[in-house]
């Protein structure tokens, strides 16, 4: 089964278009062009990914993407924006966002980056290092999302749990991805 994507974006033509694309992948998109229904609708559907627009009339994508980290904390979050700056980079990270694409995207690449993504939440096979991971659990699928951040900065990692937790197969992921 292919990820179910909702695209927030008060761009209606952007949103069309890309939902188009992304259809011809056998992806499930809905399209959300009123962004202040963003809460209404994530009661009333599950998604595997959320493509949030930065700039909106009525309300921003950081505001949308706090509710959406409180309310839907497991569903991993891009943001995009014609207006990439350094500062908007840094704040949609802070705020959970797992990417971020400027606006024209290059779509190929988002693709790519929705099918790593999207992997996670349907169980498939995951490299973290040398390791192999198949997982439903939102908490091991969190976990490995951490270590592959984690493994993009120069930032030591305190490894703690358990005897037989997974210690040593997160610091040998680490240490691959690292490298």
């Amino acid at each position: 089964m292919k990820a179910r994507i909702l695209i927030v974006d008060d761009e209606r033509e952007f949103v069309v278009s890309l939902a188009e694309y992304l259809r011809s992948f056998q992806f499930q998109v809905s399209v959300l062009s009123e962004p202040e229904r963003c809460n209404t609708v994530l009661g009333q559907a599950e998604y595997d990914l959320i493509l949030l627009d930065i700039r909106m009339s009525g309300v921003t994508g950081f505001e949308l993407l706090s509710m959406i980290q409180k309310t839907n904390r497991h569903t991993p979050v891009i943001m995009i924006s014609g207006h990439a700056s350094v500062e908007n980079i840094v704040k949609a990270m802070r705020f959970g966002a797992v990417n971020f694409y400027k606006k024209p995207i290059q779509l190929k690449e988002l693709v790519s980056e929705i099918e790593r993504i999207t992997s996670f939440r349907h169980g498939q096979a995951k490299h973290i290092g040398s390791a192999r991971l198949i997982t439903h659990n939102p908490q091991m699928i969190e976990m490995m999302r951490m270590v592959e951040k984690s493994a993009q900065t120069s930032a030591p990692v305190l490894i703690i749990g358990e005897s037989g937790t997974g210690k040593e197969l997160v610091a040998n992921s680490l240490h691959n991805l690292s490298q």
